[in-house]
């Protein structure tokens, strides 16, 4: 054994065995030999500041039917600034960093949505105080979620993780998905005898939309369906989209309506279908783009 040396006598038999870098080493006579002790780590010397700033990734569900959109807008009712004012309520954002701005606090987000969009997994990045020596945000965000109810909004944070300084929640994302509710009317040619959308959609109709689907699927440049900005040549027109797909047709009834409206044929349900798109990144106004074309291509 050309990594050890064999033991010949009673006293070497004896001695102490070491690992070495993964290696049996034999010892000449026994040694007694006594690890010294563990430095403690910073954390055990002293309690943990429970002011300090720690990041954290909140899982995000919101109904976007009251606001002007996600992202923070000077003057406008949007999902982020709603939720700042909850962290910032419930003392997890500093006065200082408050008025200071979201670089204060390094918050970022997933992706964008616009103005009445839903969400049901948005993600948000920042330092926020946590306020307890453990370093534990499941009770702040319970204070941030009470604040969020009393005020009557729309948004809870579903979810929360410690993460690293680094975290980041638009680059650490690595796709998007999106989802529509299209009226079954919409998928038809204008002035057909179901036009109205109250009968649900055939097996032939959705075949139909799940090939015209298709065709965005994978990597393209996407120049006419973002803001007009773009030109073929641009690299960031270059988007890759990894799927998409047709649901269950749902059936969904009138506003306001009841029974008595049921009988007179006033206010009578009418079907959706749910339309997803998945991706890596989608441009600005692209996913309302491809929608529309999907729509002018299946109405003729």
């Amino acid at each position: 054994m050309s990594d050890a040396t064999l033991a010949t006598t009673p006293e070497a038999a004896a001695a102490s065995i070491e690992l070495a870098g993964g290696v049996a080493a034999a010892t000449a006579a026994p040694v007694a030999t006594e690890r010294p002790a563990k430095r403690p780590r910073v954390a055990d010397e002293a309690p943990s500041n429970p002011e300090a700033k720690r990041k954290v990734a909140l899982l995000l569900a919101y109904n976007g039917a009251k606001f002007q959109g996600l992202q923070k807008n000077p003057g406008a009712t949007t999902v982020e600034q709603t939720l700042e004012d909850a962290i910032h309520a419930c003392g997890g954002i500093s006065d200082a960093n408050y008025e200071a701005g979201y670089q204060k606090v390094s918050w970022s987000r997933a992706g964008r949505t616009d103005k009445g969009v839903h969400a049901v997994g948005q993600l948000i990045g920042l330092k926020m105080v946590l306020h307890n020596d453990d370093a534990d945000p499941d009770p702040m965000v319970a204070r941030v979620n009470a604040e969020l109810a009393r005020g009557a909004h729309a948004v809870r944070i579903l979810a929360v993780a410690r993460a690293t300084n680094g975290f980041c929640a638009h680059s650490g994302c690595s796709s998007r998905e999106y989802e529509y509710l299209l009226p079954a009317c919409t998928l038809r040619p204008a002035g057909s005898a179901h036009g109205d959308g109250t009968t649900a959609p055939t097996a032939a109709e959705l075949e139909r939309l799940r090939g015209l689907l298709a065709q965005l699927e994978g990597t393209h440049s996407f120049h006419n369906l973002s803001d007009g900005k773009l030109t073929p040549g641009d690299k960031q027109a270059q988007r890759y989209i990894k799927g998409t797909s047709v649901g269950e047709p749902v059936r969904v009834a009138a506003a306001g309506s009841d029974a008595a409206d049921a009988a007179d044929g006033v206010g009578e349900a009418a079907y959706f279908v749910p339309v997803r798109f998945h991706g890596q990144s989608f441009l600005l106004h692209q996913i309302r783009k491809m929608v529309a074309l999907i729509v002018a291509v299946a109405r003729g």
